[in-house]
């Protein structure tokens, strides 16, 4: 009965795009016949362990040509970072990625970001003929969290990072440019005299966490990084500030709880001087994170929205209330 409902869930998953049934249904064949676990049963536990794929998701049929080109059969099909973005079939040995794009400027982007970056990307193997699309080498599970970011931020000051300090306000007119919905605004202004008067600026991660975070089996630099779409110039406190909010995201809770924490994270990396203005920092993050969350789509769009609005008031209404306590 289980396998049942198993079956029926994933047909119904890939049924959003006919064209990918055929092969769909070969890959399920070749699953069975070599040996590995059927590919339906591992569409069911996207759907029933992560996130159904959402009608008119693109580069479904993309991503399986993909992986035929490139020859590999997925172990189980996950979705990397943005579902609107990219998708992933991995399997022990490889990973084969699919941008579900067809501009050129998208893929150049990439291949530039992970040129800049060397050893802390995955390498990549074999690039698709329309280069939206590459296998790249296998990597294990991520480092126990209680080093991870330490690790991180070793890692990012040694390929990535080369800071210089900008003011607080060369940081506030950026966040207007990328998009600052107007009704934030009275909320930035609010916080705006809280930050600390420069701020390390540099090209940074953008989205780092511990899901996006794994290991090197052997050679070189060890750890590695994921999901590099969102890399960009800006402060370096926020990618600190990622991977403490993150696992925090869809479940909005005590904002004093992420301020004591991202406190002790900055000191962890060695910027103490910013951690005394960590509640404000928070909310300039937040905002931030709001303006790349606007340029989703879908629930996934809807409800991340929601729950980072919930994050951003509570968080506002702690920082004012801090402010107002040390002004008595």
């Amino acid at each position: 009965m289980a396998s049942t409902a198993y079956s029926w869930l994933s047909m119904g998953a890939f049924a959003v795009e006919r064209r990918s049934l055929p092969r769909y249904l070969r890959w399920r064949l070749r699953s069975r016949t070599s040996g590995g676990r059927p590919l339906h049963r591992m569409l069911a536990r996207q759907v029933l362990g992560l996130r159904p794929l959402p009608a008119g998701t693109p580069g479904l049929d993309a991503s399986l040509a993909a992986a035929d080109e490139l020859g590999v059969r997925p172990g189980w099909l996950r979705l990397a970072g943005d579902s609107q973005r990219r998708q992933v079939f991995e399997r022990d040995g490889q990973r084969v990625v699919q941008l579900f794009t067809s501009r050129a400027e998208d893929a150049d982007k990439e291949r530039r970001v992970r040129d800049r970056v060397g050893p802390l990307a995955p390498r990549i193997l074999e690039r698709c003929a329309s280069g939206m699309g590459w296998s790249e080498e296998w990597i294990d599970g991520p480092p126990p969290r209680r080093r991870a970011l330490r690790e991180a931020w070793a890692a990012l000051s040694e390929h990535l990072y080369r800071p210089r300090e900008v003011p607080r306000d060369h940081a506030v007119s950026d966040l207007r440019a990328r998009g600052l919905a107007p009704d934030h605004q009275p909320l930035l202004d609010a916080v705006v005299r809280g930050l600390p008067p420069r701020l390390p600026w540099s090209r940074i991660h953008g989205d780092l966490w511990l899901g996006n975070m794994g290991t090197r089996a052997q050679g070189g630099q060890r750890l590695v990084l994921f999901d590099w779409e969102y890399s960009r110039r800006g402060p370096t406190s926020y990618d600190v500030w990622s991977f403490v909010f993150q696992p925090r995201m869809l479940s909005p809770g005590d904002p004093r709880g992420l301020v004591t924490d991202f406190d002790h994270a900055l000191r962890e990396v060695g910027q103490s001087s910013l951690a005394a203005h960590a509640g404000p920092l928070a909310c300039l993050h937040m905002l931030d994170k709001l303006t790349w969350v606007r340029s989703f789509q879908g629930r996934e769009r809807a409800l991340e929205i929601r729950n980072l609005g919930r994050w951003l008031q509570s968080l506002t209404d702690h920082v004012c209330r801090e402010e107002r306590a040390h002004a008595i």
